[in-house]
């Protein structure tokens, strides 16, 4: 590996990067400093010169050789998405696409234009995954992009690999490490979610619902009134429904759609992902004031396309 550790006169450490001398940890590997990603280096104190240098030289050259994987895996991906943009057969003049690993805090993809260029973010979930998951991954972000028909083949591969068992470990941790919302606990002003959730287990799923936790967001979302988090197995409910304008009724369905959630858990249909499906539907029918809340929830404000759904 490139780089190496000396002590330059006075017992002063300085560091060297392809033979070159850099006498300021901060300086190391110009190069890479642009990008805002190499960190200070371990600075020593009188006594422990040659421990504290062999320790930021060590630090630094994982970190250098971290970059320079990464920037590899960047280049390849890029690779993947240019390969596959051409076997689209697109009569439009072929855009600069530049593709790259990011760190988002769950499997997620998206593509973006920016001028004349195509700029794709892939999940750095995905970095170790073969290459023909990532064709599947640009054929489904292309597709998406121009609107055009994404192949059944292409969706099935790809999810047959997300919801692997190693994966779906890899997802987890990934979570558990980069999120950072924040939810409260299930005291309202208006409606308490731990008693209704209590009262609902008990009249429809007979007991058997169990979540680690059960709460209101932290401010009034709109744009979506529930979700079931089945990382955390927790149910987060928009503090938007704890109002006295929302009757019972509305409230408790909704809480009722999210508990259902633990019991239909997503599946992979015709190569989409489906959490609402027909088992699902059934179900939720049987809530008792099905009918009065969705036609509340249905004309409540009348919410912009998209908006308010659960």
């Amino acid at each position: 590996m490139p780089g190496g550790v000396s002590l330059a006169p006075y017992g002063m450490p300085y560091y060297s990067l392809n033979g070159h001398p850099v006498t300021e940890p901060g300086a190391v590997a110009t190069g890479l400093i642009r990008c805002g990603r190499v960190p200070h280096l371990v600075a020593t104190a009188p006594g422990s010169v040659r421990a504290g240098a062999r320790l930021a030289c060590y630090t630094f050259l994982l970190w250098y050789y971290i970059i320079l994987v990464s920037e590899q895996h960047h280049l390849e991906l890029t690779d993947v998405f240019v390969r596959t943009y051409r076997e689209l057969g697109r009569r439009e003049a072929e855009p600069q696409i530049h593709a790259t690993f990011y760190p988002f805090s769950t499997l997620r993809h998206n593509i973006r234009r920016r001028g004349d260029r195509l700029v794709a973010r892939v999940s750095d979930i995905l970095q170790a995954a073969p290459e023909e998951i990532l064709e599947c991954v640009a054929h489904i972000l292309f597709g998406k992009l121009f609107r055009l028909r994404i192949k059944a083949e292409y969706r099935n591969i790809y999810w047959a690999y997300a919801l692997d068992e190693e994966v779906d470990r890899r997802i987890i941790d990934v979570q558990r490490l980069r999120s950072r919302k924040i939810y409260g606990d299930g005291n309202g002003s208006m409606y308490d979610l731990q008693g209704a959730f209590d009262r609902l287990n008990r009249q429809y799923f007979d007991g058997q619902i169990s979540v680690a936790h059960i709460g209101w967001t932290q401010h009034q979302a709109k744009s979506r009134l529930g979700f079931f988090d089945e990382i955390r197995n927790r149910i987060v409910i928009s503090r938007l429904l704890d109002h006295a304008q929302v009757p019972p009724a509305v409230f408790e369905y909704v809480l009722y759609h999210e508990m259902l959630h633990t019991v239909h858990k997503a599946q992979i249909r015709h190569g989409r992902r489906c959490v609402h499906y027909d088992e699902f539907r059934r179900d939720e029918m049987k809530f008792l004031h099905y009918s009065e809340a969705k036609q509340f929830l249905a004309g409540w404000g009348a919410p912009a396309k998209g908006a308010r759904r659960i």
